[in-house]
C-alpha cells in the first residue's frame, strides 16, 4: 500500500481521515479566520494548508 493511499482530499470520503468532511474544514478555516491567536489555531491551519484549502 502506498502512502498516498492514507492520504484523503476534500470531498474525498474514503480513507482513514474521513472523518474530517468538507462542512468540518469549513468550520475550521472559518475558526481560524475568526480567532487566529487561538491555541488551536496553528494546528488547524497546518491541516488546511495540507489540504490546499489555506496558504
Amino acid at each position: 500500500m502506498d502512502k498516498a493511499d492514507h492520504v484523503s482530499q476534500p470531498g474525498d470520503h474514503r480513507g482513514p481521515f474521513n472523518a474530517l468532511s468538507d462542512y468540518a474544514l469549513k468550520e475550521a478555516y472559518e475558526r481560524v479566520a475568526a480567532d487566529p491567536d487561538s491555541p488551536t489555531a496553528p494546528l488547524l491551519l497546518a491541516e488546511l494548508e495540507a489540504r490546499g484549502i489555506a496558504q
